[in-house]
């Protein structure tokens, strides 16, 4: 996921998204595409721009390096929630929210105490909806000068 690590990197160095076009050579619209995940699959002079500008390999934006597996637990899961009916779904999704806010908050309040590659592990366990939301809020959060 090429969005998923480019707001890694950046947020690694601090950057802004300002200041990544500028490091790499590439229109401020296009890194604010790749950043929000509108663009998925930029042209190569593009990615080399941006490579060499991170000084960072190419693979280091290869969705293969990216993958998870699913643990058993994680299949099992899936797999009851396949079967439930509409308010069964609703109910879990609720259950998951809840979860997630309070881990959001957690996460607020310990700051740094929490690892980053925790923080990594559970960006990644998130369903698109989720990850859609939170790069929203994170958006909304960059744009206010609080990122």
């Amino acid at each position: 996921m090429i969005a998923l690590r480019l707001r890694q990197l950046k947020m690694e160095r601090g950057l802004t998204n300002s200041e990544l076009a500028e490091l790499t050579c590439t229109p401020l619209s296009t890194i604010v595409r790749l950043v929000s995940g509108q663009t998925t699959n930029p042209t190569w002079d593009v990615m080399l721009s941006i490579a060499e500008g991170l000084d960072v390999p190419m693979d280091e934006f290869s969705t293969r390096q990216n993958k998870r597996t699913i643990r058993e637990n994680e299949m099992n899961h899936m797999q009851k929630y396949r079967v439930l009916g509409s308010s069964g779904r609703q109910a879990v999704d609720e259950c998951l929210e809840r979860e997630y806010v309070q881990w959001l908050r957690l996460l607020q309040k310990k700051g740094s105490r929490i690892s980053y590659k925790e923080t990594i592990d559970r960006i990644y366990d998130l369903d698109k909806e989720k990850l859609d939301r939170l790069l929203s809020l994170l958006d909304e959060l960059e744009r206010r000068g609080q990122l």
